[in-house]
This record gives structure tokens, C-alpha cells and sequence, in this order.
């Protein structure tokens, strides 16, 4: 009746829905293990209902669990806590701060490791949100800035692959496939592009149950003068096992 929630997560034993259409910058979370329950209440177990007051209307664009619950706004990004590291959310005891002032887009934002990429509000830049010890606050530094045409006018799509290295799949607005390779404990960041005589369109992730994870992709092509697509695996990478050694 009111709009569906455009984000969606768990967090702490508890299902959490933000941002509807006439709600856009309030998250709801469920009593704890029981996600069909969300009316407010005061006992520790109970749902919450939490409203972001940032001074304007800030609809919330995604939501990431990790220490802290980390949201996606329009026009910040905020993390929704326990006041002390030894308790729990709770109805009367928790904490929502802003952290960065960047602002995001609707596309989903990624926990790798210790840090959260997203897409920023304009869809072109790709931002590594994390906690600076030396600055003791989040910050979220640009990892397009080594790349500024990749996305070209916007990005589409992200997904992310963890095996066997850490890749970050996006699908940029000329459909290509574009990938980020990203090992921060290496200092390594490095953007890679993959085309094909059709369109990319969607990109997606699956574990497996040995080996890399695998890449799918959904690929527009034209046919006999018809549309079609088709859902496509990336082959694994395969560096060969003839080589020589060069003095």
C-alpha cells in the first residue's frame, strides 16, 4: 500500500527493509529470529523502526551487514549500530551515524573483506568504503580514479567474484564487460575490459563447490535480424602449462 522497500538485508538475527516510496529514508528491523514481525515494541528481542535524520529527504539506496549495519543514501553513507561493541541492536539502545557525504546509487553495494564498494549517486564512479586508522573514520576513496573512462557514462551492474582472486564484474553503459581486480592487502587495484559482438547486460556470481567461482553473464544478440540473449559462463581462467625460460 505504501511501496515495496528497495533494500533489503540481515543483521543481527533480524530481517531489515528500507527505503519505500513513502518511506524512503526509514529502515525497518524484525523482532530477533522471527522476520514476519515488525511492530515496534521495548524489549530487547523487539522489532525497531529507525528514521535517518539528515536534514533532507536522504532515500536510502542499499543497506550492507558487517560489524555495523553500513546504508546507502542518496546524499550519505551511515552505519546503524550497538552503542558499545559488547552489546546489541536493540529497540532503546543503538547508534546511526553519517559517516561520508558521497551519496550512492541504486545499485547494490559489495562487502569485500573489510570494505564496502558502491557506486556513487551519478553511477560513474566506484568508491571503496573503509575505516582509516590514521584518520580513526571511514573514508571512501576512489578506485576509478586510475580509470576514469571505464564506466563510461554510468556504471550498470557489479558483482563479485572471490575466487581464485578477488574481481569485481561490472557491466558499464557501452556494454562491456568491465572487471576490477582488487587485492588491498597487495595494494593491487586494475581494471580489465571483455567485449564480444554482442551486448553485456547482467553479470552475476555463483560459488562453486571447487575451484573459481563462476561468472555468468546475459549477452544481447542479433540473430538471423532477431534479438536474442543468452546466458553464458565464463570460462575459467587457464594459463597453460608450456613455458620457457628465458635466460
Amino acid at each position: 500500500y505504501r511501496g515495496y522497500a528497495n533494500s533489503i538485508a540481515f543483521f543481527e538475527s533480524r530481517l531489515a527493509f528500507a527505503g519505500t516510496k513513502n518511506n524512503p529514508n526509514t529502515i525497518w528491523l524484525s523482532e530477533i529470529d522471527n522476520f514476519f514481525a515488525f511492530d515496534p515494541g521495548t524489549l530487547d528481542t523487539d522489532p525497531i523502526r529507525v528514521t535517518i535524520n539528515s536534514g533532507s529527504i536522504d532515500g536510502i539506496r542499499w543497506l550492507v551487514p558487517h560489524r555495523q549495519l553500513i546504508i546507502g543514501s542518496t546524499g550519505s553513507e551511515w552505519a546503524l549500530g550497538a552503542e558499545s561493541d559488547n552489546k546489541p541492536v536493540t529497540p532503546t539502545s543503538f547508534d546511526i551515524k553519517r559517516k561520508t557525504t558521497y551519496g550512492s546509487n541504486s545499485i547494490a553495494g559489495l562487502l569485500v573483506n573489510s570494505a564496502v564498494l558502491f557506486v556513487m549517486r551519478q553511477g560513474k564512479k566506484l568508491r571503496e568504503w573503509v575505516f582509516n586508522f590514521d584518520a580513526q573514520d571511514y573514508v571512501a576513496p576512489d578506485l576509478t580514479l586510475v580509470a576514469e573512462h571505464i564506466a563510461g557514462d554510468n556504471f550498470k551492474a557489479i558483482a563479485l567474484q572471490q575466487q581464485p582472486d578477488n574481481i569485481v564484474w561490472t557491466i558499464n553503459s557501452d556494454n562491456e564487460l568491465v572487471g576490477m581486480t582488487c587485492e588491498r592487502d597487495q595494494k593491487v587495484v586494475g581494471w580489465h575490459r571483455h567485449k564480444c559482438t554482442g551486448a553485456f547486460e547482467s553479470v552475476t556470481v555463483l560459488p562453486t563447490a571447487a575451484g573459481p567461482d563462476a561468472v555468468y553473464v546475459s549477452i544481447k544478440l542479433t540473430v538471423n535480424s532477431a534479438e536474442v540473449r543468452y546466458i553464458c559462463r565464463l570460462d575459467d581462467r587457464e594459463w597453460g602449462t608450456n613455458y620457457v625460460t628465458q635466460y
